[in-house]
This record gives C-alpha cells, sequence and structure tokens, in this order.
C-alpha cells in the first residue's frame, strides 16, 4: 500500500548509501518529520525510512531542513525460518521529490 505524507514534510537527515547482504544491496536511510494538528495540540511526528537499489542515489540531492513531497510503501512479510514465525514490516521512501529546498541543498551545474 502507497501512503503519502502530509504537505508539510521535511528532511531530518539524509544518511550515507549502505551496501547491503552478498548482492551488495544499495540502501540509505531518511528521517522525515511534519506535524499534525490534534484537538487540543500539534503533535510532531517522525518516520525512519529508506530510499533502495537505484534510488538510494536519490538522496545525494537531498539536504536536512528540505520541504518534500514523500509517498511511503507500506508492507511486512513474515519470516518462517525461525521458531516462532517472524514479522517484519518495509520502510521504504517509494518517491521523494524536493518541494521546498534550503540553501544547503546542491544545485545542478549549469552549461553557461
Amino acid at each position: 500500500m502507497l501512503v503519502k505524507l502530509p504537505q508539510n514534510t521535511k528532511i531530518v537527515s539524509v544518511g550515507e548509501t549502505q551496501l547491503k547482504g552478498a548482492s551488495n544491496f544499495q540502501v540509505r536511510e531518511v528521517v522525515l518529520t511534519w506535524e499534525e494538528q490534534g484537538p487540543n495540540q500539534t503533535f510532531v511526528q517522525y518516520y525512519k525510512g529508506e530510499l533502495t537499489g537505484d534510488r538510494a542515489a536519490e538522496g545525494d540531492a537531498l539536504s536536512e531542513g528540505d520541504y518534500v513531497e514523500a509517498t511511503i510503501k507500506v508492507g511486512g512479510k513474515i519470516w518462517e525460518g525461525s521458531d516462532p514465525n517472524g514479522y517484519f514490516n518495509s520502510k521504504e521512501i517509494f518517491k521523494i521529490t524536493i518541494t521546498h529546498p534550503t540553501e544547503d541543498t546542491p544545485k545542478e551545474d549549469l552549461p553557461f
């Protein structure tokens, strides 16, 4: 299932790309935050997700403080090798686009 995060989502941190397993699968951790208004107070939410595979390189364009549009992929699997069986959830960032960059956001080199 895909879930779109609120418009006020902001980047807290972007980790370095890690290589996992024998196949050197690329994984990059990104922490996002946003505020939700409750009936009597504002709640600050955090989400620690991952850019995986070829999308790990997308983290190069992200900076702490950037506001983004983000969609996360919610899912889970069963680990059938343990006793009792275990369960785990994915934390994949399916899509992320900068909407309001910070001054630290890398700019593309212009040809002129």
